[in-house]
């Protein structure tokens, strides 16, 4: 199951920028801040893993902001899962050409190694067409917010609350990777 994280399990887009920049500059900024995450976000991860899921976090997030990341996704509760992270400047980018293009690229990398996509969850249009391009089902990609039900995606609303009574009913995973 991969997770975007910006604006998929937190609340916005922007929020890691305004993390980063306090953890910068720290000694001179006196303000602590936290990306707020959507609701029932770090529960469904939870439940995800628990059904067998191997977990893929996967971000358009460059890779200087790997480890303050990787805090966010542990001191929250989110479950355990592989981060992947951009390398390259032009992946950033919030576009299809960008940060659509490299998501789409390591997921057909997973499944090139027999990874089976099970399900995607996003909110942004790049989340979509990197989902769609790698062969993820329009039944089983979740979008949040307003992107949520376009090109025939799972409009999941601003919370995960509702999706996760239905999770929740799903079976467990039969990944080649897995009990």
């Amino acid at each position: 199951v991969v997770f975007d994280i910006d604006g998929t399990l937190t609340t916005k887009d922007a929020e890691i920028f305004e993390d980063a920049i306090a953890d910068f500059f720290e000694p001179i900024y006196d303000k602590e801040v936290v990306p707020e995450e959507r609701a029932s976000a770090v529960e469904i991860t939870q439940l995800r893993h628990a059904q067998g899921y191997p977990l893929v976090y996967l971000t358009g997030r460059p890779y200087a902001l790997t480890r303050i990341t990787r805090e966010w996704l542990t001191t929250q509760g989110f479950a355990p899962g592989n981060l992947h992270v951009t390398d390259e400047s032009e992946q950033v980018l919030p576009t299809e050409s960008g940060v659509g293009i490299f998501k789409r690229d390591y997921l057909k990398s997973l499944t090139a190694k027999g990874f089976i996509l099970e399900a995607a969850y996003g909110n942004a249009e790049t989340d979509i067409f990197a989902y769609a391009n790698a062969n993820v089902s329009p039944a089983r990609t979740f979008i949040a917010g307003v992107h949520g039900g376009k090109k025939g995606t799972q409009a999941v609303g601003e919370g995960y609350e509702k999706h996760l009574v239905a999770a929740k009913k799903e079976a467990a995973a039969r990944q080649p990777f897995t009990r």
